[in-house]
């Protein structure tokens, strides 16, 4: 990599960064957006590294806005990268990131790439430092989430305590580690908690976009649903402990089995949570679909009436 003088890189940085008659044999530096160096139309006079290049289409009405852009689209891939420079055919097609290999920003007892904690609301996270603010006292950092995937957020450094990189690597490798016990297949076995009950069921379809397992099981009736739970919510199982909750379910929905002319009791519920009524009471038609019965009964007036009722609201007699 050439290096020019330093006499030569403090008459650039003088310039302004857009002059009116565009004259790019010319560097126009003396700008920062983000901690950032902006060149267009020269070479750094410092030693640089190549990191990558973006594509680059600037609105011309606003410069500075399109230079946020670019600024902040590469922070997410590249967050080392301190400057950028534009000269691809003078057309404005591509930017180029590059990194100083003398410059080191450190701030709030921080440099880039060092580790820390950072308490989210009680929640520890285990972060990289990948931008430094010392007129905000803030600090960006890259993080993964409880999915595994890599986020981009920023904090006060007083809200960050440094952490070894030995420390930060055997963090990370107990984040993975729990992050495998949410990573499932078609036709898994699991458990999820739905009403506040365990179910066990069988993951037929998985949407990693929004983290969420389809999981069919049976239901109360002994019945095939189906339920989207988020993947934090869902536990691996054996095929033993499946089977065994199938079993189960089918002998729990037994009690809800029926037939005409079964006599049964009928928990008939009142209003403003006095105590429920039980009847004794006669099946006289059945709606499966429905999970309801027709009971004939005899009320107080000791008059033949008829109602529809839930199965769940009737149990059999002994």
């Amino acid at each position: 990599m050439k290096k020019h003088t330093l006499i030569a890189a403090a008459l650039l940085i003088s310039i302004p960064l857009f002059s009116q008659d565009k004259d790019f044999s010319l560097a126009k530096v003396g700008k920062k957006i983000m901690g950032v160096y902006i060149f267009i139309g020269c070479e750094p006079a410092n030693e640089y590294d190549y990191i990558a290049s973006l594509d680059f289409k600037p609105d011309e009405r606003n410069m500075e806005k399109s230079l946020l852009e670019v600024i902040e689209k590469g922070k997410k891939k590249y967050p080392n990268f301190n400057a950028i420079i534009i000269f691809k055919n003078f057309k404005f097609e591509k930017v180029d990131l590059i990194k100083f290999r003398d410059l080191e920003l450190s701030g709030g007892g921080f440099r880039i790439g060092d580790y820390a904690v950072y308490n989210d609301y009680g929640k520890p996270l285990y972060v990289e430092i990948a931008q430094l603010d010392n007129p905000k006292q803030r600090a960006g950092f890259k993080y993964f989430d409880d999915y595994g995937e890599e986020k981009i957020s920023t904090t006060a450094y007083s809200k960050l305590s440094p952490i070894s990189k030995e420390q930060y690597d055997k963090l990370r490798e107990q984040q993975k580690s729990d992050l495998q016990k949410h990573q499932f297949v078609t036709g898994q076995k699991v458990s999820f908690i739905i009403d506040k009950i365990s179910r066990c069921g069988e993951v037929v379809n998985l949407n990693n976009r929004n983290h969420n397992a389809t999981i069919k099981y049976l239901g109360i009736y002994a019945d095939d649903k189906t339920i989207e739970v988020d993947y934090l919510g869902v536990d691996k199982i054996s095929e033993e402990k499946y089977l065994e909750d199938i079993a189960k379910c089918k002998k729990e929905a037994l009690q809800y089995k029926f037939e005409v002319g079964e006599k049964v009791v009928w928990k008939k519920e009142t209003l403003l949570g006095m105590k429920s009524e039980a009847i004794n009471a006669e099946i006289i038609s059945l709606n499966d679909l429905e999970h309801k019965a027709t009971v004939k009964f005899t009320n107080k007036d000791n008059a033949e009436k008829q109602e529809t009722v839930s199965y769940l609201n009737l149990s059999k007699i002994k």
